[in-house]
């Protein structure tokens, strides 16, 4: 993929987690130069300001909106370094903000700002996006896509504490739904804890779809290789240390227990702790260890895409899944007690990863809007059940262990393999679509592009997706 094409669908995806906010007024002029410092500072200033839950609402959805409204092809940068280190700067002051009536608007205005300096490390350092993926490494290297917040000092992972909480996105199509399931879609698909032994050595514990909870070295999460990673530090260490070594020890012993990991919990109750999804790990030392209820707030799950939730295991109907809370990780995100370290993004992976947030927006929206639904068809059903039956035979379950789960039933199996044959062709006819266009084109018509897919691909004889999703 060119670099012109990266550096423009940058700036295009820069507005994908926006998604689908209402727009409050039109731009007062697309022949002005939007300058990004000037931006910078309006937010500055309304931070320093002392507003009330009542109108902050009002001024943090003015600041979103005027991004939201501005006109990509007139977006200036006078320095680059400094507007990035300026967002992050901010971002650290707006995480607190996001309390009452203001969480809305401000986790909106946080995601923009994180998106903003996606797209200023993309258009400042262009040649980073000819790299191998590989030759970045977590938490390594000295270059913009590493920020880290003065108050603490952190060069790399070593630089952990027992405790800390380590925010990811994953690269699949599933890790895009993770992040974007909730009603407050949020940026990230996993989250794990750190405990440091008595010896000094770094684990981590945390809970994945495909082997359920376990303990393993800082360098097995590291060789992950996700594509954005966020220290999050409680601003007690001892009770912090505590809630790591509750659940470092709940896990390791009902493996030697056992014989066994931890299921994963694919319904994301905090209520049952039998078995334990990624955020439920965290949720569950602060509580097991010091009664610490975490995070102060959490999600309820988008309504209108029951037709998603339902086949993944989440036990929500029509009624229920306005007010069933569960622990997005992103969530976490936004809970004060909770101090932003370091973050951490590979530059080369945060093109995909946005490309898929945008088609995970789109497929939520069709399905909440024009009542699409998958449709699996009798061979998906049959592989799905057939992959399954492997899964429960002694003498070959090994060999699919890392991609279902025992505990995983058929029709998630059927779910997780029918999103990717939705969402792969989507993803190339979106590339193509845009491909030498891409410095001209607004957020409204990169929307249009997506909706036009849709909309040919419903008329084709051979549909690109619309066997399995349609209305």
């Amino acid at each position: 993929m060119k670099n012109s094409f990266a550096l423009a669908a940058a700036i295009f995806l820069l507005f994908i987690s926006f998604w689908p906010r209402q727009m409050g007024r039109g731009p007062a002029s697309l022949d002005e130069a939007f300058w990004i410092e000037d931006y910078l500072a309006k937010i500055d200033q309304s931070l320093a300001r002392d507003i009330g839950e009542n109108s902050c609402q009002q001024v943090y959805g003015q600041l979103y909106d005027d991004f939201y409204h501005s006109d990509i092809g007139q977006i200036k940068v006078k320095n680059f370094a400094a507007a990035l280190q300026k967002s992050f700067e901010l971002r650290l002051a707006l995480r607190l903000k996001a309390q009452g009536k203001c969480v809305s608007s401000v986790t909106s205005l946080n995601r923009l700002l994180r998106y903003l300096e996606d797209y200023l490390i993309e258009r400042k350092s262009a040649e980073l996006l000819t790299f191998p993926e590989d030759d970045f490494v977590t938490f390594r290297g000295k270059g913009d896509f590493f920020q880290k917040n003065p108050k603490f000092k952190f060069e790399n992972e070593q630089d952990l504490q027992s405790g800390d909480v380590i925010l990811s996105r994953g690269n699949a199509f599933t890790s895009a739904a993770i992040a974007r399931i909730t009603k407050n879609p949020g940026q990230f698909s996993h989250i794990s804890m750190v405990y440091r032994d008595e010896a000094g050595k770094l684990w981590t514990i945390e809970s994945h779809i495909e082997i359920g909870a376990v303990v393993a070295p800082i360098k097995t999460h590291i060789e992950e290789k996700n594509a954005r990673s966020v220290v999050l530090r409680f601003y007690d260490a001892e009770k912090a240390h505590l809630a790591a070594k509750a659940i470092f020890e709940h896990v390791r012993s009902y493996l030697a227990a056992k014989s066994k990991n931890i299921q994963y919990d694919f319904g994301m109750s905090l209520e049952d702790t039998k078995d334990l999804f990624c955020s439920e790990v965290v949720h569950k030392g602060f509580l097991d260890s010091s009664g610490i209820d975490v995070p102060l707030r959490k999600s309820t799950f988008r309504e209108g895409i029951l037709g998603f939730l339902d086949p993944m295991g989440i036990d929500v109907d029509s009624e229920t899944v306005k007010t069933f809370e569960t622990f997005a990780p992103s969530d976490i995100e936004y809970d004060p007690r909770f101090a932003l370290v370091a973050e951490w993004r590979n530059p080369v992976k945060m093109r995909k990863i946005r490309v898929r947030d945008a088609i995970m927006t789109s497929l939520f929206n069709w399905m909440s809007e024009k009542n699409y639904q998958f449709h699996y068809g009798l061979g998906l059903n049959l592989k799905s059940a057939f992959a399954w039956l492997l899964r429960h035979l002694p003498f070959v379950k090994k060999a699919v262990i890392e991609k279902f789960p025992v505990n995983m039933k058929a029709k998630q199996i059927r779910l997780f393999l029918t999103l990717d044959q939705v969402a792969e062709p989507i993803e190339q006819e979106l590339i193509q679509k845009v491909k030498g266009k891409e410095s001209s084109l607004s957020f409204k018509d990169l929307m249009t592009k997506l909706e036009q897919i849709r909309e040919v691909d419903s008329m084709r004889k051979e549909p690109l997706f619309h066997k399995r999703y349609r209305p």
